[in-house]
């Protein structure tokens, strides 16, 4: 995805009155700035502050990574540097507070549209730890709030002394986009337009979690089933697997499953899963089953382990695309059999047809 870097960082520096660093700007000459804005009105301005001259707090490797279709993850750490001779007793220096905010890029000014950073895991200040931004769960739901656009996200951390005589700003920005054409398209009159209907087809698989015998991996769009001894032959198609832990079936995504269970599957696919709103549990949607009939939180979970009979659980898989609906699948959990040392289980899998 081109954030366009260059725009967006030279706008966030002349709201902070500093020279920035451009970390990662495009060659390609940026479009044209409304060309994915929703809106030509004037957001009220992003409140925000400078950093100070200097600062022994160090944000490294700040950005902002897709990992879906409507979110996207803060990366990077936060650190003291205690090797800072320019600042009066650094061994004394904790972190106060982090502040991430989202703006709209403007023609003079970065807009408060109500945009916001969701922090799942808050740090406890004052702190001296480092702080990675993935590890605290720090998103943007693309969903929370309405406007379209380029955004900036700035990354701003406060610190002092023990003693308070000495008080630091550190700060950092960060871009993406929201692009109106898929976010926020122009409303279409009924009469001059009719939806467009993507039908589904469905398939039944039993995997199990023996590594001995049977299957306990899917590719989710072939339907093609494996056993645990062709798990590094197929590491490129395989979307999960179904794993043994804590006396229950759990089924996670590749990487996940290669990072705890197969090593052979290090660095695989990363699918994600999330449960589904709009199914009775135990009953089949009755035919035609278009994918509009699912409904869904954006899909967030490398795992799921609540594998009871009925429920249903969306899935996207790294080739998902959210117009034609490639790599989306929904499967619902059957019958079971369970004994002391593994399991069993089928499922009914609904496919794009």
């Amino acid at each position: 995805m081109n954030f366009r870097f260059s725009i967006f960082l030279k706008i966030a520096t002349l709201m902070s009155f500093v020279s920035l660093t451009l970390i990662g700007c495009s060659s390609t000459t940026p479009a044209d700035p409304d060309e994915n804005n929703s809106s030509s009105s004037i957001a009220p301005p992003l409140s925000s502050v400078a950093p100070t001259k200097t600062s022994p707090v160090k944000i490294n490797e700040f950005g902002v990574t897709q990992v879906g279709a409507d979110r996207f993850n803060l990366v990077g750490n936060i650190m003291i540097d205690y090797t800072d001779t320019t600042v009066q007793n650094v061994d004394s220096v904790k972190i106060d507070n982090i502040v991430l905010n989202v703006g709209l890029v403007q023609e003079n000014s970065l807009g408060d549209v109500g945009a916001k950073v969701i922090i799942q895991l808050p740090p406890t200040y004052p702190t001296e730890r480092v702080i990675n931004l993935n590890e605290i769960g720090a998103y943007i739901d693309l969903n929370s709030f309405e406007t379209c656009g380029d955004f900036v996200v700035e990354v701003i951390v406060y610190s002092k002394s023990d003693d308070g005589k000495n008080t630091y700003i550190s700060k950092e920005t960060a871009a993406f986009s929201k692009p109106a054409a898929v976010y926020c398209p122009e409303p279409v009159s009924s009469s001059s337009s009719q939806e467009i209907l993507i039908e589904m087809d469905s398939y039944e698989i039993t995997l199990g979690t023996s590594k001995v015998s049977g299957n306990v991996a899917i590719d989710f769009e072939t339907g093609t089933l494996f056993p645990a001894s062709q798990l590094s032959a197929n590491k490129a198609t395989i979307d999960a697997v179904l794993v043994w832990e804590n006396g229950v079936g759990v089924m996670k995504s590749a990487r996940s499953a290669g990072l705890d269970n197969y090593p052979v599957l290090a660095g695989g696919n990363d699918t994600k899963f999330a449960e589904e709103l709009n199914s009775s549990s135990g009953e089949a949607p009755p035919p035609p089953i278009y994918t509009k009939d699912f409904s869904y939180l954006n899909p967030s979970m490398s795992m799921v382990e609540e594998l009871a009979y009925g429920l249903y659980y969306a899935v996207q898989t790294s080739s998902y695309n959210p117009e034609t609906k490639d790599g989306f699948f929904v499967f619902m959990v059957g019958r079971d059999e369970t004994g002391t040392n593994g399991t069993s289980i089928k499922f009914t899998v609904y496919k794009k047809k």
